[in-house]
């Protein structure tokens, strides 16, 4: 019979946990500015800057807590599209490519 009050050793250490943070800073920051862009007030130059760095966190964090590099080019290379770690890969993929455009075609 599972208790809930019993204290549980979580399945994962630091580095996950750590990698939670870092995106949700990547993503609330871009989503503030691109808010604000949205209502007229100009995106600061820094956002998307600050967004990178810490998605950049993110993906360090992410292949560090696989093991090997090569399995994160492999989650992108050979998916199966069931697995949340290879949709993750690719939106968090998908995201770094957003903020790159944005840096790259920001005055």
């Amino acid at each position: 019979m599972l208790s809930y009050d019993v204290p549980h050793k979580a399945p994962w250490g630091w580095p996950v946990s750590l990698y939670i943070w870092t995106k949700a800073i990547a993503a609330g920051s871009y989503l503030v500015a691109a808010s604000l862009a949205i209502l007229g007030r100009p995106m600061a130059r820094t956002i998307p800057l600050l967004s990178a760095v810490f998605l950049a966190l993110t993906f360090l964090l992410l292949i560090g807590d696989l093991g090997h590099p090569r399995r994160f080019y492999m989650i992108l290379t050979r998916p199966q599209w069931r697995s949340w770690l290879v949709r993750g890969g690719v939106i968090l993929s998908a995201f770094s490519a957003v903020i790159g455009i944005e840096i790259l075609w920001s005055p």
